[in-house]
Protein backbone atom coordinates (compact mmCIF):
# COMPACT_ATOMS: atom_id res chain seq x y z
CA UNK A 1 0.00 0.00 0.00
CA UNK A 2 2.49 2.78 -1.23
CA UNK A 3 5.66 1.58 -0.57
CA UNK A 4 7.78 1.85 -3.43
CA UNK A 5 10.27 -0.97 -2.83
CA UNK A 6 6.79 -3.53 -2.95
CA UNK A 7 6.81 -4.18 -6.59
CA UNK A 8 10.42 -4.82 -6.76
CA UNK A 9 10.22 -6.83 -3.80
CA UNK A 10 7.11 -8.95 -4.81
CA UNK A 11 8.75 -9.88 -8.27
CA UNK A 12 12.14 -11.20 -6.53
CA UNK A 13 10.41 -13.29 -3.87
CA UNK A 14 7.27 -14.76 -6.59
CA UNK A 15 8.93 -13.39 -10.32
CA UNK A 16 10.54 -17.45 -10.51
CA UNK A 17 7.47 -18.80 -9.47
CA UNK A 18 5.39 -17.36 -11.63
CA UNK A 19 7.41 -17.85 -14.64
CA UNK A 20 7.88 -21.18 -14.23
CA UNK A 21 3.96 -21.34 -14.17
CA UNK A 22 3.88 -18.87 -16.68
CA UNK A 23 6.12 -21.18 -18.97
CA UNK A 24 4.27 -24.19 -18.52
CA UNK A 25 0.59 -22.92 -19.58
CA UNK A 26 2.21 -20.65 -22.47
CA UNK A 27 3.43 -21.94 -25.93
CA UNK A 28 6.10 -19.56 -26.09
CA UNK A 29 9.05 -17.32 -23.89
CA UNK A 30 6.99 -14.20 -25.40
CA UNK A 31 3.88 -14.83 -23.69
CA UNK A 32 4.84 -16.81 -20.59
CA UNK A 33 7.02 -13.00 -20.01
CA UNK A 34 3.86 -11.48 -21.07
CA UNK A 35 1.99 -13.08 -18.67
CA UNK A 36 4.20 -12.63 -15.70
CA UNK A 37 4.42 -8.97 -16.06
CA UNK A 38 0.10 -8.85 -16.24
CA UNK A 39 0.31 -11.46 -13.51
CA UNK A 40 2.96 -9.35 -11.17
CA UNK A 41 0.73 -5.86 -11.90
CA UNK A 42 -2.35 -7.89 -11.10
CA UNK A 43 -0.68 -8.44 -7.54
CA UNK A 44 0.19 -5.15 -7.50
CA UNK A 45 -3.22 -3.58 -8.18
CA UNK A 46 -5.15 -6.42 -5.96
CA UNK A 47 -2.71 -5.92 -2.91
CA UNK A 48 -4.95 -4.01 -1.00
CA UNK A 49 -7.58 -6.62 -0.90
CA UNK A 50 -4.71 -9.32 0.39
CA UNK A 51 -5.84 -10.30 4.17
CA UNK A 52 -3.26 -12.73 5.85
CA UNK A 53 -6.05 -14.10 8.06
CA UNK A 54 -7.85 -15.79 4.92
CA UNK A 55 -5.01 -17.37 2.73
CA UNK A 56 -1.02 -17.35 2.97
CA UNK A 57 0.99 -14.55 0.56
CA UNK A 58 2.28 -17.49 -1.33
CA UNK A 59 -1.90 -18.79 -1.61
CA UNK A 60 -2.74 -15.48 -2.52
CA UNK A 61 0.04 -15.08 -5.48
CA UNK A 62 -1.32 -18.81 -6.91
CA UNK A 63 -4.52 -17.92 -6.88
CA UNK A 64 -3.84 -14.72 -9.15
CA UNK A 65 -1.84 -16.74 -11.67
CA UNK A 66 -4.20 -19.64 -11.60
CA UNK A 67 -7.05 -16.88 -13.00
CA UNK A 68 -4.49 -15.10 -15.11
CA UNK A 69 -2.95 -18.38 -16.85
CA UNK A 70 -6.64 -19.35 -17.02
CA UNK A 71 -7.39 -16.30 -19.54
CA UNK A 72 -4.51 -16.73 -21.63
CA UNK A 73 -4.73 -20.84 -22.01
CA UNK A 74 -8.26 -20.15 -22.58
CA UNK A 75 -7.99 -17.35 -24.97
Amino acid sequence: CGDPSAVQECSRVHGPLIWTWAKKFTDSTYAAEAATLEILSDIRDSAKNYDAANCSEITYVKQICIRRLMGVTAG
